[in-house]
């Protein structure tokens, strides 16, 4: 999983086109994001969203508006779960 993986890893795992495109996805997520309406605070928020869109690219996604939709619908399931904690 790439939560156990150092950096190394990813960059092994993940040339340079795909580590720009999964930025272009963080980033797009990113603009997307309501934080004024987000359950998450804003530094978990980012990093779920970050964690999500390196996760699936090492599964093989290669499509950066279906990882920025993705992580951001992560993230709305799982303040809809009650996965989320927002502290002031």
């Amino acid at each position: 999983m790439a939560s156990n993986l150092g950096f190394q890893a990813l960059v092994d795992a993940l040339g340079p086109d795909d580590l720009r495109m999964a930025a272009n996805a963080y980033d797009a997520a990113l603009r997307s994001l309501d934080e004024d309406n987000c359950p998450h605070n804003p530094h978990t928020a980012r990093l779920l969203i970050g964690r999500h869109i390196i996760e699936r690219a090492l599964a093989g996604e290669r499509d950066p508006v279906k990882l920025a939709e993705g992580a951001l619908s992560c993230l709305d399931l799982m303040g809809t779960a009650g996965l989320a904690a927002r502290s002031a």
